[in-house]
């Protein structure tokens, strides 16, 4: 059975973000408020306790038993150079997509002197925008050229973080945040689609683990992103670190082989 076009899954995918994105309109607001109320010894205690409910689930998953009904896990496979190449661009875009958690929230309240909870509702219109727009989006570019829509969301994206310096009011930030919004719901679907064509062409016996690995690089994105953005602003100005981490986004996700290599499908 031959694998299926990005355009075949495009839909789904962005029905998909949609619904984790309606999560995240809660989260900020709720971490704002205890923040303001807390701080952030409490949201950290939360978050770690969070995490920890995961681990009984994920140790029930991927149980195989042999003929003599021993089981027997397997935690590792050794991926493709396709594979490779479409972790690496899950580890861009989360890379790039975390400032808007981390850099544009010390940017905000350390420069431009906006309190706290307002960020939380910034952030908060970023996944509701998300979650509102995503799906007709998606439909609506199923009819496009999703190569020219991948440049396009790219450079939206990527750039949208450069504008953040010449929009210090309240409109301004907004207008960023609508930008930044477009720009992920342009390529969430598209990378995820790619991420399932390559891992059901390469690995179709372990298809499961092989997504497994793309996610596991978006979350490795975001942890990396959090502490280069701190180094960055700890060594330069916050211009030169938004302009570099731009362009990191820019080259790493428009120069990539098997991106436009599914788009052909």
């Amino acid at each position: 059975m031959s694998s299926p076009s990005v355009k075949d899954l495009l839909l789904s995918f962005s029905r998909f973000r949609a619904g984790i994105n309606l999560g995240w309109v809660i989260g900020p607001i709720i971490g704002g408020l205890l923040y303001y109320y807390l701080g952030w010894n409490f949201i950290l205690l939360l978050g770690s306790l969070g995490n920890l409910i995961s681990i009984p689930i994920v140790y029930k998953l991927d149980n195989r038993k042999s003929v003599n009904n021993v089981v027997n896990r397997k935690y590792f496979i050794k991926p493709s150079k396709y594979l490779m190449e479409i972790i690496l661009v899950q580890f861009i875009f989360a890379f790039v997509a975390s400032q808007i958690l981390f850099g544009f929230t010390v940017y905000s309240t350390n420069i431009l002197k906006i309190p706290s909870l307002l960020i939380g509702y910034f952030i908060s219109l970023n996944s509701l925008l998300s979650a509102l727009f995503q799906e007709p989006i998606g439909r609506y570019m199923i009819k496009l050229n999703l190569k020219y829509m991948y440049i396009l969301g790219s450079f939206v994206f990527s750039m949208s973080y450069l504008s953040i310096f010449y929009l210090g009011n309240i409109i301004g930030l907004t207008l960023f945040i609508i930008f930044i919004s477009l720009g992920e719901i342009i390529l969430n679907p598209i990378i995820l689609s790619i991420s399932y064509i390559v891992s059901y062409k390469y690995h179709s016996k372990e298809i499961g683990m092989a997504m497994g690995f793309t996610r596991m690089a978006e979350g490795l994105g975001r942890a990396f992103s959090t502490s280069v953005t701190a180094y960055l602003f700890s060594i330069h100005d916050y211009e030169v670190s938004f302009t570099l981490l731009s362009l990191i986004g820019i080259i790493g996700l428009i120069v990539n082989r098997v991106v436009y290599t599914s788009l052909e499908n």
